[in-house]
């Protein structure tokens, strides 16, 4: 088994199935993974031209759970 050295961002949302699922849909399609209600994001597979509208597509997501 080969594997690849990564770390992950965690986020603690209201509904995390609901959050995901709106991310999944964007225009930018975000897939995260559910683990213990947190919402995890694996950045291995964002390329560098991708960070900014990830970052954007996450920032209007949060916002909506305020």
């Amino acid at each position: 088994e080969e594997t690849l050295p990564t770390w992950t961002l965690s986020l603690s949302v209201k509904k995390p199935n609901a959050f995901s699922s709106h991310l999944r849909q964007g225009s930018n399609p975000i897939i995260t993974r559910i683990e213990e209600n947190l919402i995890i994001l694996d950045p291995r597979t964002v390329l560098l031209e991708q960070e900014d509208s990830l970052l954007k597509s996450l920032a209007e997501q949060l916002k909506k759970e305020k």
